[in-house]
């Protein structure tokens, strides 16, 4: 996904989420600590509502059914308090989801079988794929031990200190 609002927004909303995150306890926040966070989440948005909105709605649907929910929801109801745009929250709670979703996918790239091959094989010349030879000493090879101690460069059956 390609962000294509300006970067002062998107810094804006990544200092607004670390505000939010850092004033946020594991614990109820005492009447003070909660009006201080307010008060720097207010100060610190100037205004932009909307990205108070964003902040709050992330931090909630990403973190459902997370271990860290109890703190997310603790940081997005500071940037409720702060004043964030309560008909704008739902869309990003969803956005939110949708990205803790998409975040447990493999990469596009081909995740661990680099493109999709299956481990084992090489491309040969005539386009498709066959059984690669083994570069990598094999368990069962007699010959195992001499070939992996030549990075130890200590005689098999010596022992290493």
């Amino acid at each position: 996904m390609v962000d294509s609002r300006p970067q002062a927004d998107r810094i804006l909303v990544a200092q607004l989420t670390g505000e939010a995150r850092h004033r946020a306890k594991w614990r109820e926040l005492t009447g003070d600590e909660e009006a201080a966070a307010v008060a720097a989440l207010a100060e610190l948005a100037g205004g932009r509502t909307d990205l108070l909105a964003e902040v709050a709605g992330i931090l909630e649907g990403a973190s459902e059914g997370e271990l860290d929910e109890p703190l997310a929801r603790c940081a997005a109801q500071l940037c409720r308090k702060a004043g964030a745009d309560p008909e704008a929250i739902p869309a990003w709670i969803e956005e939110g989801r949708r990205r803790r979703a998409r975040a447990g996918l493999p990469p596009f790239s081909g995740g661990l079988h680099g493109g999709g091959r299956q481990p084992g094989l090489k491309r040969s010349s005539d386009g498709g794929s066959s059984p690669a030879k083994a570069t990598a000493p094999s368990v069962r090879d007699p010959a195992w031990p001499i070939r992996m101690s030549w990075d130890v460069r200590v005689p098999v059956g010596e022992p290493v200190l």
